[in-house]
């Protein structure tokens, strides 16, 4: 009976994904392609423009202040912020640090600007326009790095998305450190490319006669060598339903990545926070030279920098800067969480069938493939999550300290990705207390001390030395006024988040199914069940804590967050719900 309900379940769930797919091509075809598709850059600009409320004619406005300031200044910014936005981020390397005798002033349509001008025409150190091979070249030097790390301690035995996670980590290490001593993240790109390179000279050195297909019968061996790299213990499927729902679930994959590949890279940065946070501080990255501080003058000064970096490295591959293909950067971090998902979940189960539809689960989520695409730092967030909590399981399996440390890392990297990393981070330490008491040493000397000492570097710049305060908790102030206003916020906010849940347009049925898991745990589960779930539970009761306790209007903050947090607790949940023998997306006995 319960095998026939679970059926019944994924062919729902399957039907629906179907039809979610068919609507979001639909939906790309009728207005990103009729949109963008063809049009220059300046024509994608202008209609970027009109969709956010921002006078077109700054377009004309920047290309005379282009053509008459010099390219490294800095000038002080006043005016209409919403159009100061896109404007400051199109005259990068130029740094709105106030500091200089050069102003611009925005008032409605109005752009004056004053300053000595340049002596010679401006000189671009780039080329606007989409160039995918700086995205292609940049995936190949991250990669040639991730066989590095994989080159030197092969015993650890990570995962092709750890490997990757972990050298995007080096990569914003890389670019920080280069600026902070050199002024500039050129050094660094170039050290990172040559290391990449190097590990591309390995790799060709240690496979290259396994990957000959000079011979009959080289090819199979290859394809068969490629698949078990994603699942080491795949067996061949014997049942023809099985290999059929195998194929139906890696065709909704490549659908979904396919989608929200066309949604990032047709279109210049669409969004707000893509051009005025994440993509302007990528720019400065790019192509400013002076210190690190000239990250800070755009939106959300203390947003960490490690989306920025890969951005900045993606554009910089391009030959300085690029803003079409390298947000397909984001799709890239989408699909190995996905990966990722599907390898814990088959290292714990060693069921290929459900570790693939978990990975699934996560990616048929229209709102995954949709957020992956506005180049936000979301999906290299949700990278980092997962392979933190991955390592911890691997360490409540085998009590591997440094599984336990590569957790610690992997909660380092989520912190310097997004502010939510570091909740993140310290809920996963109550995890490895709760769910080893007896290890309370290694969880303060192998996970959390590691951890603060790797963020402290972050903590001093921004909280110390620059003494700025954090957007998220400026509202976190646990006295009676507060505590009452933000209990009176309670009833809206959960009827705002009820709606937003039960938006299937948005969630597919996966929601649902979580739900349904999740009461299941909670009346037959163990007490590692219970601490499994917990994680993703509590991750997301803080960020409601966040969101009640904030000065914002309580619409505009659910309405603009909630479903981006969401997506966070995602991975954790289908992990913590499939990987448990007795759980109740148990798919089958065998592989």
């Amino acid at each position: 009976m319960r095998k026939y309900f679970i059926s019944g379940l994924l062919l729902i769930w399957l039907l629906v994904t179907l039809i979610a797919i068919a609507g979001m091509y639909r939906l790309w075809w009728q207005r990103e392609r009729t949109l963008y598709w063809g049009q220059d850059i300046t024509t994608q600009r202008s209609k970027v423009l009109q969709r956010a409320g921002i006078p077109v004619s700054t377009l004309k406005d920047f290309k005379k202040i282009d053509s008459k300031w010099p390219i490294n200044i800095h000038y002080k910014p006043s005016g209409n912020h919403n159009t100061l936005s896109y404007l400051t981020y199109l005259l990068i390397p130029r740094i709105p640090s106030g500091e200089s005798e050069y102003r611009l002033k925005v008032e409605r349509a109005k752009v004056d600007f004053s300053g000595n001008p340049s002596p010679v025409p401006t000189k671009h150190p780039y080329t606007d326009g989409p160039k995918v091979q700086g995205l292609i070249l940049s995936i190949l030097l991250v990669s040639g790095f991730a066989y590095i790390l994989k080159f030197v301690r092969p015993s650890l035995k990570m995962s092709v998305p750890e490997l990757s996670g972990l050298a995007c980590f080096l990569l914003m290490t890389a670019v920080l450190l280069s600026i902070r001593v050199f002024n500039s993240a050129g050094f660094g790109f170039k050290l990172y490319a040559a290391v990449g390179g190097i590990g591309w000279v390995l790799f060709s050195y240690e496979h290259i006669k396994k990957l000959s297909l000079s011979s009959a019968g080289k090819w199979s061996e290859t394809r068969s060598y490629f698949f078990k790299k994603i699942f080491p213990d795949n067996k061949s499927q014997t049942k023809e339903g099985r290999r059929l729902f195998m194929t139906l679930l890696y065709l909704i994959g490549l659908l979904i990545f396919v989608w929200s590949l066309l949604m990032a890279v047709i279109v210049v940065p669409d969004d707000w926070d893509a051009w005025a946070i994440w993509g302007a501080k990528a720019k400065v990255l790019a192509l400013a030279q002076g210190p690190l501080e000239n990250v800070i003058y755009f939106g959300h000064q203390d947003y960490p920098l490690l989306w920025p970096a890969v951005w900045a490295f993606s554009g910089w591959c391009s030959g300085g800067w690029e803003e079409h293909w390298s947000r397909g950067w984001g799709v890239l971090f989408m699909l190995l969480t996905a990966w990722q998902i599907s390898t814990i979940i088959h290292r714990q189960t060693r069921h290929t069938k459900t570790a693939l539809t978990g990975a699934i689960l996560f990616l048929s989520i229209p709102m995954v493939p949709l957020v992956a695409s506005w180049s936000y730092a979301e999906a290299p967030l949700w990278l980092m999550i997962t392979c933190c909590f991955g390592c911890l399981l691997r360490w409540r399996t085998d009590e591997s300290k440094i599984n336990l440390f590569l957790g610690a890392l992997f909660a380092a990297a989520a912190a310097y990705t997004k502010n939510e990393g570091v909740l993140f981070a310290l809920l996963g330490f109550l995890w490895v207390l709760a769910t080893k008491s007896t290890r309370w040493r290694d969880a303060i000397f192998i996970y959390l001390i590691p951890f603060a000492i790797l963020y402290a570097p972050w903590v001093y710049w921004t909280r110390i030395s620059l003494d700025m305060s954090s957007h998220a908790t400026v509202g976190l102030v646990f006295n009676t006024d507060a505590v009452m206003i933000a209990l009176k916020r309670v009833p809206e906010t959960m009827r705002l988040i009820g709606n937003m849940w039960l938006d299937i347009k948005q969630w597919n049925v996966v929601l649902g199914l979580i739900g349904l898991a999740m009461i299941f745990h909670l009346v037959k589960g163990k007490k590692h069940q219970w601490i499994d779930i917990m994680l993703p539970v509590s991750l997301l009761l803080g960020f409601l804590v966040i969101i009640l306790f904030h000065s914002q209007n309580i619409g505009w903050q659910v309405g603009t967050s909630w479903n981006r947090l969401t997506i966070q607790a995602i991975p954790l949940f289908i992990i913590a719900i499939v990987i448990n023998p007795s759980g109740f997306l148990k798919l089958s006995d065998g592989k």
